[in-house]
């Protein structure tokens, strides 16, 4: 049985739906993408490089963990 998958706007996800591959535009002709790790409450941002000596690459413009903040607390327990 095949299984049904959701068109959206370049959006991937893992097998188990925890990793989320989001294509953005960073600023006047630049892109690049946001990874967000749902089970390791962890984001990486980076940017498409496509000039310079070495194009085609990937450079990380910022991570951030959200594991121990006091929102993803609150969103897990509906409490302060």
């Amino acid at each position: 049985m095949a299984q049904r998958r959701e068109a959206g706007a370049g959006l991937q996800t893992g097998n188990k739906g925890d990793v989320l591959v989001i294509p953005v535009q960073l600023e006047r002709g630049r892109y690049g993408i946001v990874m967000v790790d749902t089970v390791a409450e962890i984001s990486w941002i980076y940017r498409l490089t496509s000039m310079g000596f070495n194009p085609n690459r990937l450079e990380l413009l910022a991570a951030k963990s959200w594991k121990y903040d006091m929102s993803s607390t609150v969103l897990q327990h509906g409490r302060a």
